[in-house]
């Protein structure tokens, strides 16, 4: 299997079909299309806290979460 963010994100598959993803994060260097999924590239490295936040706050944007 090709180990590209597209490739793990396809595998995985949308939670509308057959899979498990409703959002797929990847690094902010990198690209995917996942059809029925919502993708977003962000900084994956925590290298601080506010990186790590903004990287929390995507996850929830994807999830429909607001707090």
């Amino acid at each position: 299997m090709e180990t590209s963010a597209e490739a793990i994100g396809r595998w995985y598959g949308a939670r509308s079909g057959t899979g498990i993803l409703d959002g797929w994060l990847v690094h902010d260097t990198d690209t995917a299309d996942v059809p029925g999924v919502e993708v977003r590239s962000v900084p994956l490295i925590m290298t601080d806290p506010d990186v790590t936040a903004a990287m929390v706050q995507a996850a929830l944007d994807v999830a429909g979460v607001t707090l």
